[in-house]
């Protein structure tokens, strides 16, 4: 097929006059993912990389026998794309220069969906990576995401890793899939309490349920030339190559409290996935719904006293969360007078110090008795905020307490974190108008490969009609 200007021009126009007729509604790039809700993005809809969502590294990387230097200039973004670009240029005492960005001290996140939609360079001694490290700095952990090698496009490399830095433990596969380097595919994993899963194109290639991060963790994309694993440049290498990033995208599940029902088995006096302080453990008996509720009570001697149990989930400032529970006591083990049941949240800066609370109470001394009472609550995270704490605290004022049998907490952000980015705004340039049309035609006449609209791996008439169906949406 002719690719000359006049051929565009005339077949782009007939092709548009053709569709504008006609946009199925196709959500094949939307970043809304049933199941989960999207918590931190990034489009790269700008002219330049978001300092307030990234570090750009600079620095002479001194692991890994790698060869490059990372420089801050060698991450662009153009055209809704970040390019992270290696070159055989000599600066700093290495051979070649590269970038390496992160999102420590911006964002970080415990559990999730992390996801990003890539294409990486060929070429022997190319070492591309999208993966998380601690929040806390600490190393281990690492969770590799995704790794390829240039001299191996159709492998992919999935792996986490444990244990100190002195006795490093490691488990992973290599996953053989289509050419990874002659258009995008999507690399994700789905990480909870006791398992990850990676996958490529939305499929799971491989699963681990041992050795799993139980700690924030931020994320890292690099392109590395030369090291331990993809070896180093030969005469056959060529540059300058990049890797080039669609978007990223992190997500944490619709209901993202850990047991918020108290129905997983605790060990011993613990309530799974619930911190505990004082007294508190698990019950079977008054259970709002399912068989099990939290049993929280007092400490013998005189108070105060503070016993119960708390999450913390990834905040922002700026969100307004709300929480609820239902709590009950008994004629027989009654709080005493001057004792009360709290639901409070908790807001946290990033080195997890307090910045402030509020609190509701549930329970007291004259509350009926036998009878669940509902109590719920909203507030707004303040500035410096980096994580949200839900807790049900038990004050003892005296000697005596009681318990209190809670049960079905929820707790979650009732605003969004980020505004749904603009699918139709082709070119990152003042919403959804009719220029994205003509920038997105002229891609597709090109084979430009960020035209394969619906990820399928093919670019194909039907990228048009899924583009335009988002076009005709408009921009939020």
């Amino acid at each position: 097929m002719s690719r000359s200007n006049a051929h565009f021009t005339a077949l782009g126009l007939t092709v548009l006059a053709a569709l504008l007729a006609f946009a199925p509604n196709v959500y094949a790039q939307s970043p809304v993912l049933p199941g989960w809700r999207l918590v931190w993005n990034d489009e790269f809809a700008g002219t330049a990389l978001d300092a307030l969502k990234w570090n750009s590294e600079n620095v002479a990387w001194p692991y890994n026998a790698e060869l490059e230097y990372y420089r801050p200039q060698q991450a662009t973004v153009q055209n809704s794309v970040l390019n992270i670009k290696a070159e055989q240029v000599s600066f700093g005492g290495r051979n070649y220069v590269s970038a390496r960005i992160n999102t420590s001290g911006h964002f970080g996140q415990q559990y999730g969906r992390f996801e990003a939609r890539m294409m990486v360079p060929a070429g022997q001694g190319y070492w591309p990576a999208f993966w998380l490290l601690p929040a806390s700095q600490a190393w281990p952990p690492e969770i590799d995401i995704m790794e390829t090698i240039g001299g191996l496009p159709s492998t992919v490399y999935l792996t986490h890793h444990w244990g100190t830095a002195a006795n490093l433990m490691s488990y992973g596969i290599t996953y053989t899939g289509p050419n990874f380097t002659t258009g995008y595919h999507r690399f994700a994993i789905e990480w909870g309490p006791t398992r990850i899963d990676w996958l490529v194109d939305g499929v799971v290639r491989f699963s681990d349920t041992a050795n799993i991060p139980q700690e924030p963790m931020y994320v890292l994309l690099n392109l590395a030339v030369g090291g331990t694993l993809p070896g180093n440049p030969n005469a056959s290498t060529v540059f300058p190559k990049s890797m080039l990033v669609d978007w990223v995208r992190v997500y944490l599940r619709d209901s993202v409290l850990l047991n918020p029902s108290f129905e997983d088995a605790g060990a011993g006096t613990s309530a799974a996935n619930w911190q505990v302080f004082g007294n508190a453990q698990q019950a079977t008996t008054l259970a709002h719904s399912g068989t099990k509720s939290v049993r929280i009570f007092g400490i013998p001697g005189s108070g105060p006293f503070y016993s119960g149990v708390y999450q913390d989930l990834p905040a922002s400032p700026g969100q307004v969360w709300a929480a609820s529970v239902f709590g009950q006591h008994t004629a027989a083990s009654r709080l005493l007078p001057g004792n009360q049941m709290f639901l409070k949240v908790e807001w946290n800066n990033a080195a997890g110090q307090q910045i402030s609370f509020q609190q509701t109470p549930v329970l007291s001394d004259t509350s009926p008795l036998d009878t669940p009472i509902p109590a719920s609550m909203q507030a707004t995270a303040p500035a410096g905020t980096a994580t949200a704490r839900v807790t049900l605290v038990l004050v003892q004022t005296g000697a005596g307490s009681g318990s209190a049998f809670m049960d079905d907490v929820t707790f979650a952000y009732t605003s969004p974190v980020q505004v749904v980015p603009c699918i139709g705004d082709f070119n990152g340039v003042n919403g959804a108008g009719v220029q994205d049309i003509f920038d997105f035609l002229a891609a597709w006449f090109a084979a430009d490969p960020r035209a394969d609209f619906n990820e399928s791996g093919a670019i194909t008439i039907q990228d048009i009609f899924d583009f335009l169906s988002f076009w005709f949406q408009g921009c939020p």
